[in-house]
């Protein structure tokens, strides 16, 4: 692992995730390797804030690098929901409002219905106009099935089409299999808030192919 100063937090990068490192060890091992940079605040600070300044600092690298790129959040309901009136009538987007829930700003792509025998989910997909609000930092940590990730437009949408349909899960905070696979396959980085309960250090990390962390973070490389 290579750490970087700074005033505000430290830089932290891991070549291979797959393995131990400082920054996150997954789980399950990917397919293929993965590569992780992450900006974490080594004081005690309310977290939201703390993410909220590791997406703008993270986020800034990668718009600077892709400029015709875009951050897209997808989101949903964790648990499943009872098939009644009420839920099906407010679905995602007034469900997130009667929670209090800023919905982040950005044009609402989608809002989609998944079904089991446990009941309904609705996930939807919002572009994201833009990452330095707060809104969108308390949504990654609100306990909502959410998923950000940074693409083109045309591979956001072939994402949409996996994620979207039958929805994803996270087994508590770790990154869901169904988007790590799509990590190794696919041109995308994705967003994985770190830190939780009493951990010291919280922030942000974003998770890519190496040979696609490397240009926006050519000091890793």
């Amino acid at each position: 692992m290579v750490l970087i100063m700074t005033t505000d937090g430290v830089f932290q990068f891991a070549p291979d995730i797959n393995v131990n490192n400082d920054v996150y060890v997954l789980d399950k091992k990917s397919t293929n390797k993965l590569s992780a940079v992450a900006f974490v605040d080594l004081n005690w600070k309310e977290k939201v804030e703390a993410t909220k300044k590791a997406i703008d600092i993270l986020g800034s690298r990668l718009q600077q690098t892709f400029p015709r790129n875009s951050h897209w959040l997808f989101i949903g309901h964790r648990n499943w929901q009872a098939d009644t009136k009420i839920v099906r009538h407010k679905k995602l987007w007034a469900y997130l409002l009667a929670r209090d829930l800023k919905i982040p700003d950005g044009e609402k792509i989608n809002e989609v219905m998944v079904s089991s025998e446990h009941g309904i989910k609705y996930v939807g997909l919002i572009k994201c106009t833009s990452i330095s609000e707060v809104a969108l930092a308390s949504v990654l940590r609100s306990g909502l099935e959410t998923q950000l990730i940074f693409a083109r437009e045309d591979v956001a949408m072939g994402v949409s089409e996996i994620l979207l349909p039958s929805g994803w899960e996270h087994k508590a905070h770790a990154p869901a299999e169904k988007v790590v696979d799509l990590l190794c396959d696919k041109d995308i980085f994705g967003y994985l808030p770190l830190g939780w309960f009493d951990d010291r250090e919280s922030g942000c990390a974003v998770i890519a192919k190496p040979e696609l962390i490397c240009l926006p973070f050519p000091e890793y490389c």
